[in-house]
């Protein structure tokens, strides 16, 4: 039996928007990452399109477009989901790349207004 191994797969998603029987296309992607446990890349690749396929919406349907990245993250730390290396030439200051602390897209959502019922569509509208 192989033994089964750690994945983290980047999908990207591509936003479709529907209505008047009409679809049109949204200037928004998405990259989403998946942890997959597999025993080897070939399964891991089927599991993580089954992933992207999932994903749709009635109102906004989103596209499964395909696989960015496969990376096996055994020889990382357990903790880890993704790693990515780049050139720091290409970055004359790597402090740019770093938002400020309320700027996460996790802190921005917990401190959004938390709406629920039909004032659902409207909290994207709403600023903290």
């Amino acid at each position: 039996m192989a033994r089964t191994k750690r994945y983290s797969a980047k999908l990207l998603f591509e936003f479709l928007h529907t209505g008047n029987g009409k679809t049109r296309r949204s200037a928004v992607c998405a990259e989403r990452i998946f942890v997959i446990k597999s025993e080897n890349a070939r399964k891991a690749i089927l599991k993580a399109n089954a992933f992207g396929k999932r994903y749709s919406n009635r109102e906004v349907k989103i596209k499964f477009v395909g696989i960015v990245e496969l990376l096996c993250m055994d020889i990382f730390d357990k903790d880890e989901a993704w790693n990515e290396l780049f050139d720091r030439r290409k970055i004359a200051d790597l402090a740019k790349r770093i938002p400020p602390i309320d700027q996460l897209d996790a802190v921005l959502d917990e401190t959004k207004p938390q709406l629920v019922g039909n004032n659902k569509k409207k909290r994207d509208k709403i600023k903290p």
